[in-house]
């Protein structure tokens, strides 16, 4: 999870991603897997504006989705 600066705010594993709370809005969460609607919508919930992920299961969104 990194902030507008691309400085890391937090790294976890992608299974406690809804668990967490965070002191600022993040602007990328960067994932090493595929992101699926769930995930997306926590990055929704959170206010971030970039979500990189290897796959996408679902796409419908405002958040930019980069595939690597």
């Amino acid at each position: 999870i990194f902030n507008d600066n691309l400085e890391i705010i937090r790294k976890i594993p992608i299974g406690r991603l809804n668990s967490i709370s965070l002191n600022e809005t993040p602007y990328v969460i960067a994932i090493d897997g595929t992101a699926t609607k769930r995930i997306i919508e926590i990055c929704e919930s959170f206010g971030c504006d970039n979500l990189i992920a290897t796959n996408f299961v679902f796409a419908d969104t405002n958040i930019n989705l980069v595939s690597i």
